[in-house]
């Protein structure tokens, strides 16, 4: 299950912050890196996904992280942050509150506004930090309801914190060991533990209504759909087993949230990419039956009319309208799903 692995030990000293950097600036959560001494610098990153939630652990140094307004401009997920100390200590400063932890405490952050992160390490010269990413949309709160508890350390020994924090460490240990149907199981737990743990803090109001339910299963369902796009086999029936819900009521959560029902959906996803790669200079010699099979069509005529009621043009045609013309042994225009041997039923 882990997405991304990184460590700094073996590289150049020359190279050793730049990696980070180069990645910290691309993340899901771009910010900018800095250290005293950047040719010292050592540590791990470790990054995995759990449907719509982005775990995240990292044993380093001393280490400032800044996220400045420009970043989140250019760049903001629209999360909640928890961060979980597990060796020295985690400092925040964030809209002019600053608050220093260890273990045993949790610090809560948001990706909307500046804020500067530290890792302080212990007398052994390591801090070692994991934590969250959670989408403030599958948490709806007010837009300051948690303003009182960002920057403030809270308890991790007793109550939901102790359970998320013990639940936060677990999942960065054993993040190899879970396969992407643990993950959309484990964002369910993980999600539930978060809500309680805020609900704890804020008082019952905050409790997940049924409205808020509806909607997380919805992001659920749409992230299990653009996860497994590319599976001809992909169904509403399938999408609908995989939460635990009746397909009848999949179709009422489209219904409530989405212009489009679960099936057309699905068919719209994959025609905007394939006509992506239609319009890609890097693609124009791939065939167009292959471009389709990787999106999901098996039968190249049924490909073929859904992409031309959906886009005025067959496939061929929309690719040449969109593309240079080049200079090419393969000729798209006489390429047609229908004439491709190895597609025909």
């Amino acid at each position: 299950m882990t997405g991304i692995v990184l460590r700094s030990g073996h590289l150049p000293d020359a190279q050793r912050l730049g990696d980070w950097r180069r990645l910290a600036r691309d993340s899901v959560l771009p910010t900018e890196l800095r250290t005293d001494r950047p040719e010292q610098f050592t540590g791990t990153l470790r990054c995995y996904r759990l449907g719509l939630i982005t775990g995240l652990g990292v044993t380093c140094g001393a280490l400032t992280a800044d996220r400045p307004a420009a970043l989140i401009a250019a760049a903001d997920p629209r999360c909640h942050q928890l961060l979980v100390p597990r060796r020295g200590l985690t400092s925040l400063e964030l809209d002019g509150r600053y608050a220093e932890c260890g273990p045993g405490t949790l610090l809560l952050g948001t990706t909307s506004r500046p804020s500067t992160l530290r890792t302080h390490p212990d007398p052994g010269g390591t801090a070692s930090v994991t934590g969250l990413l959670v989408p403030r949309e599958l948490v709806p709160l007010p837009e300051h309801a948690t303003d009182g508890l960002l920057a403030t350390a809270l308890p991790a020994d007793q109550g939901p914190g102790a359970l998320l924090a013990q639940l936060v460490h677990r999942l960065d240990e054993d993040a190899d060991h879970y396969r992407a149907v643990h993950a959309d199981r484990l964002e369910t737990v993980v999600l539930d533990l978060f809500r309680s743990f805020l609900a704890h803090h804020l008082g019952s109001g905050t409790a997940p209504t049924a409205e808020s339910r509806r909607r997380t299963l919805y992001l659920r369902a749409r992230e299990l759909v653009l996860r497994d796009l590319h599976d001809p086999a992909l169904t509403p029936d399938h999408i609908a087993a995989a939460l635990h819900i009746s397909t009848r009521y999949l179709y009422r959560l489209f219904q409530e949230h989405q212009r489009l029902p679960v099936r057309a959906w699905i068919r719209a996803e994959r025609l905007e990419r394939c006509a992506r790669a239609l319009a890609d200079p890097a693609e124009h010699a791939t065939p167009l039956n292959e471009l389709a099979l990787r999106w999901g069509f098996t039968h190249p005529a049924a490909f073929t009319r859904a992409f031309r009621e959906a886009y005025g043009l067959p496939p061929y045609a929309y690719r040449r309208a969109h593309l240079p013309p080049y200079d090419d042994p393969y000729d798209s225009r006489h390429e047609t799903p229908h004439q491709s041997p190895h597609n025909s039923r």
